[in-house]
């Protein structure tokens, strides 16, 4: 397998992906803008096709477009997010990197779709789907949960995360889905599009712990 290391999470894994199948990409520090500057910007961990069309619509095709164009031309079509994309694009993250071996500590997946959804079915079906799959992944770990969070980006780009903890520990899809659905109608009134939804797990523990009922609907 190939490999790859520097100061940031969000380079190595970019650097990962170089010389394939066995190959070893090492970005020294103070390298990582260098090294991410001729890259397509869909390179970028979270940079989908959608996103990538907005910034090709202005004249961002490469990394480096990203590093150089003003932020004043980002912030009418990607709000607080710009500041963040530029980052990536410089190889900036701040994600810590724990050297420790590695234990999940939560399990999570999300769902950039591909026109923003407002309607409340379509949301709601989509919620479920993403905590089935949230389910299935602790499920396969043997583990449960006591956290579960909710992320939703708006269509201007602007996200928000809310987190709920439950009594007892939960591994059905049904319950992640009770408590995500609570979070939704908290934080979203039917009719507001939605361009991303994400639903994760957390405070992992042994599924054969005790599950207590949920207190709410």
């Amino acid at each position: 397998a190939s490999g790859g290391l520097s100061t940031s999470k969000l380079v190595s894994k970019i650097a990962s992906d170089f010389e394939k199948p066995e190959g070893f990409t090492v970005v020294l520090p103070g390298t990582e803008s260098k090294f991410l500057a001729p890259l397509k910007i869909r390179k970028i961990y979270g940079i989908g096709p959608k996103t990538a069309g907005l910034l090709n619509d202005l004249g961002v095709k490469i990394c480096s477009d990203l590093v150089s164009i003003d932020i004043q031309k980002l912030l009418p079509v990607f709000g607080q997010y710009s500041v963040r994309l530029k980052n990536k694009a410089k190889g900036i993250d701040d994600r810590p990197v724990d050297p420790s071996p590695w234990v999940a500590k939560q399990q999570g997946t999300e769902r950039t779709f591909e026109k923003d959804v407002s309607d409340s079915t379509i949301v709601e079906d989509a919620l479920l789907e993403l905590c089935t799959e949230v389910s299935q992944s602790i499920g396969r770990m043997g583990r449960s949960a006591r956290t579960v969070t909710l992320k939703l980006r708006w269509s201007n780009f602007d996200t928000i995360t809310r987190q709920r903890t439950v009594p007892g520990e939960i591994h059905q899809a049904a319950d992640i889905y009770k408590v995500a659905k609570a979070l939704l109608y908290d934080n979203w009134k039917p009719g507001k599009p939605i361009r991303l939804m994400g639903v994760s797990a957390s405070r992992l523990g042994v599924s054969d712990q005790q599950k207590l009922p949920l207190e709410f609907e």
